[in-house]
């Protein structure tokens, strides 16, 4: 799947759209060609969704948490796989592991 390079991130700037211009929008921005900023989202706040601040922020999160936690993944199965190690990820992986997750609790 092609998508803008990663990191993404927040725009630190807060927007006001709707028709009116006094809905708070959230801006996720990726790094294209390692210099231009470039939308790649907009999370809006509306009367029933108060929550866009946050709902933006996670998606930055998890998006930036993907590759470590499949390139892990695939690792510790690699690992776990290996008749050479039957049922014995090695050391480093564990702990490859518990970074990616402790990255995409946001810890």
């Amino acid at each position: 799947m092609k998508h803008t390079p990663l990191p993404w991130e927040l725009d630190p700037q807060i927007y006001m759209g709707g028709y009116d211009h006094t809905i708070p929008h959230y801006r996720i921005l990726g790094v294209i060609g390692g210099k231009a900023r470039r939308t790649v989202a907009d999370v809006g706040q509306w009367a029933d969704h108060l929550n866009a601040e946050n709902d933006a922020r996670f998606i930055v999160h998890a998006v930036n948490s993907h590759k470590d936690l499949l390139e892990t993944l695939e690792w510790l199965t690699d690992e776990i796989g290996n008749p050479a190690m039957p049922n014995s990820p090695s050391v480093d992986a564990i702990q490859a592991a518990h970074a990616a997750i402790t990255k995409a609790k946001g810890e």
